[in-house]
């Protein structure tokens, strides 16, 4: 089976973005974060005397958790979206096969073949399927690159397939 693929920055962002939302590490920088600002609010303030004051440091952590997690995404997407282009094999069309001996990828940039026991997980999800072969490293093959949904869950059983039976 073969497809080809556009591969655009908003498909980089979206993908960067429900990565994060998924992740444990965003959840611990808040937790770090959020813990850190509250253990020093006591030691530099002293026990919250009223419940007032109790909110007022819980949500002033909280707050700081959640911004120093959407600060780390937004450095993130920026140095991705900087050092990603057409030229590097990023962005752009990406032509996709599909086969018992692996999948194999060709770029502007680039072709390759990777076997399916060097694939570490292969995932849909409401937009795209993801082929990961390192940690943070995917293949994105969105679904509006097919004809329909029935050929998007084709190729995704496929690949599932291959991928299992390797």
């Amino acid at each position: 089976m073969k497809i080809s693929v556009d591969i655009k920055k908003s498909d980089i962002v979206k993908l960067n973005i429900w990565l994060a939302l998924k992740s444990k590490g965003t959840y611990s920088l808040i937790a770090i974060v959020f813990a850190a600002l509250w253990a020093y609010a006591i030691f530099k303030h002293g026990v919250p005397q009223t419940t007032e004051k109790w909110v007022v440091t819980f949500l002033i952590a909280l707050t700081s958790g959640l911004a120093a997690a959407i600060l780390g995404l937004a450095t993130n997407l920026l140095q991705i979206l900087l050092s990603s282009s057409v030229e590097n094999g990023v962005l752009g069309l990406h032509e996709y096969e599909i086969s018992e001996g692996g999948l194999y990828e060709k770029t502007a940039a680039n072709e390759a073949k990777t076997m399916w026991k060097g694939i570490t997980d292969i995932r849909k999800l409401r937009q795209y399927m993801l082929i990961q072969i390192a940690p943070g490293l995917f293949h994105v093959i969105p679904n509006s690159s097919f004809d329909s949904e029935e050929e998007f869950s084709n190729f995704y059983l496929a690949s599932r397939k291959f991928w299992k039976d390797a």
